[in-house]
């Protein structure tokens, strides 16, 4: 996700099996770039699947999360995407699982970083609770 907007950015992966895949580094994943929220990040094992995109071009698409990568920030962006999704519970589940997540998100926006207003709103229903 980039800008709010669902897209699909191409990357290098390395064929495991069948149609399971290990991202590698690429261009568009910046840590420091709240704006652009990849579902998978580099270092994650995923599978695939052929997609159709917009253009009529076939190609993988990852799909699902075989096991996440060693970056200890996984959980945090995994956190922004699905809250600027909207595709989390709002239940003391989810607040409890993203306490850490959720707490770095409101000191680096107090501090002036950009965050999507969905992920902030996330938050705010979370925090009421």
């Amino acid at each position: 996700m980039i800008d709010g907007v669902t897209c699909w950015a191409a990357t290098k992966a390395l064929h495991i099996e069948s149609n399971t895949y290990l991202i590698g580094d690429n261009d568009y994943f910046d840590e420091g770039d709240s704006s652009v929220l990849p579902e998978f990040i580099p270092g994650d094992l995923v599978r695939t699947t052929e997609h159709e995109f917009s253009d009529k071009a076939v190609g993988l698409l990852a799909k699902e999360l075989v096991r996440p990568s060693g970056n200890p920030n996984k959980y945090l962006f995994e956190f922004l995407f699905k809250a600027a999704k909207q595709t989390l519970r709002i239940d003391m589940e989810t607040k409890t699982n993203y306490s850490e997540q959720i707490q770095e998100v409101k000191e680096r926006e107090l501090s002036g970083e950009f965050f999507y207003p969905t992920i902030l709103d996330t938050i705010r229903k979370l925090n009421e609770l």
